[in-house]
């Protein structure tokens, strides 16, 4: 399937419009002068996002280009004598990543998915680089309209709402909402009936690690019929979404949802809904930095959007949308957790050392649970010094503070580490995503970690 040339409507502006809006007085002739200051505007557009965090009395600090995550988290652990886990979070790379989507995917805007990770000041931040949010619930909603998030920047994209929550966002003026059953659009006609749906079709899902089509999502072969029966209650339905699953492996599975969301259009346009013009192609993106996958994702999904709207000339009047979380979260914090005890592996049969560190499966590393990742320790020595020509790991066991055998960061089996002290730390890259959201941080008594912010 080649690639060629499409303009969708609504391309995402954010990077430049946050740039121009900072060089107005430069600038009058935009357009003809954005190739020339591209590379000027992302310098300055950082700076910008650095800015804006400091204006709201938020402590962040700067740090060099040059400096590694390992030598920023040891230079926080010496300037505040820390001794207990502390999440470092990078607003840079929330720019970064943000930067990256627009100029990967440009004509897709994204609704940022508050469960992955509500952080007040990543929410901020993605509020004023032009990304809108994608909310499950009253509390999400209320959030991001705290924040001064216009409503029409919101998409309530759960299939299945409570009744209150339908009330709240009709009250806030929240319109554009999921749905994928009959029962839910005899609920929207009684408490919202001016709402504007998006019909959630079921995805070939099984490439990804959390998959969701067997919760949500209509069959594409009864959109037809769901559709007439909303317009018989004088519903206005405005698009369709789906949702490859979370942590999607196969760049494909994008290409063979749009073909069934323009299926979808098609009917709609049977039934002569001309407001049908919103294409939602939900999540799945990886959080890694300069990950090879999202490269190849973009590309599937450029590639299909040219395919299936560019050929009748559709694609001019369709909004396409995506609600990534991961994306934009993961790579922004980086957990530190202390050993605070250890046995030695010396006695053990298999030669197992096991350290015990102050965070855990009942919190940052529910993801073990829920999300099913698998962790990767660094060594960060504190106390300890390393050994002279280099040094041999050991089969090494995790284990969270609280009594209960389940917390364990290792539950795939050992991971080689080399001996640690008492006060030294364990680094864990990539924890923005589904860790702190989904915590219960207080279980047996035990607190969560601290934050500090930087950018870099």
């Amino acid at each position: 399937m080649g690639e060629s040339t499409l303009v969708f409507s609504r391309p995402v502006a954010g990077i430049r419009e946050l740039f121009f809006s900072a060089t107005r007085d430069e600038s009058n002739e935009r357009s003809k002068d954005y190739d020339r200051v591209e590379s000027r505007g992302e310098a300055l557009g950082r700076r910008v996002v650095l800015d804006l965090m400091r204006d709201r009395d938020v402590g962040i600090t700067e740090l060099p280009p040059s400096l590694d995550r390992n030598d920023a988290a040891m230079m926080h652990i010496k300037k505040h004598g820390l001794s207990q886990s502390f999440f470092m979070v990078n607003l840079g790379r929330l720019y970064d990543q943000y930067e990256r989507w627009s100029r990967e995917l440009p004509s897709v805007t994204p609704f940022y998915a508050v469960k992955c990770n509500p952080d007040p000041n990543l929410l901020f931040i993605l509020g004023k680089l032009s990304c809108n949010f994608d909310c499950a619930s009253l509390s999400e909603m209320r959030t991001i309209i705290k924040l001064g998030i216009s409503s029409d920047r919101i998409i309530f994209a759960n299939p299945c709402k409570k009744i209150h929550h339908i009330r709240w966002a009709r009250e806030h003026g929240i319109r554009m909402m999921t749905f994928d059953n009959e029962p839910e659009l005899d609920k929207i006609k009684k408490f919202y009936p001016e709402a504007e749906l998006v019909l959630r079709i079921s995805t070939d899902d099984s490439t990804s690690v959390c998959r969701f089509s067997a919760k949500f999502g209509l069959a594409p072969k009864r959109a037809e019929e769901v559709l007439k029966y909303a317009q018989n209650l004088q519903l206005n339905c405005v698009g369709v979404s789906f949702h490859v699953g979370s942590g999607c492996t196969d760049p494909c599975m994008y290409e063979l949802a749009i073909a069934d969301a323009r299926t979808v259009f098609d009917a709609a346009r049977r039934l002569g809904m001309s407001q049908f013009n919103l294409l939602d192609i939900g999540g799945g993106f990886p959080g890694e930095l300069d990950s090879e996958l999202y490269l190849q994702m973009a590309t599937k999904i450029r590639q299909a959007l040219c395919f299936y709207f560019a050929k009748d000339g559709i694609g001019r009047h369709v909004n396409v949308i995506a609600e990534p979380g991961r994306f934009f979260a993961a790579p922004t914090h980086t957990l530190l957790t202390s050993i605070y005890a250890r046995r030695d592996g010396s006695k053990d049969p298999e030669n197992l050392q096991t350290y015990y560190v102050d965070d855990g499966v009942y919190g940052s590393f529910n993801c073990i649970l829920y999300d099913h990742v698998v962790p990767k320790a660094e060594p960060l020595r504190v106390v300890s010094s390393s050994v002279k020509g280099g040094e041999h790991e050991y089969g090494t066991i995790v284990f969270g503070p609280t009594c209960d055998g389940l917390d364990n960061l290792t539950p795939n089996g050992s991971i080689p580490l080399p001996k640690l002290e008492l006060g030294d730390f364990l680094l864990w890259k990539d924890m923005g995503a589904y860790t702190c959201a989904a915590s219960g941080y207080n279980f047996n008594g035990m607190e969560g970690p601290l934050t500090f912010y930087v950018f870099q």
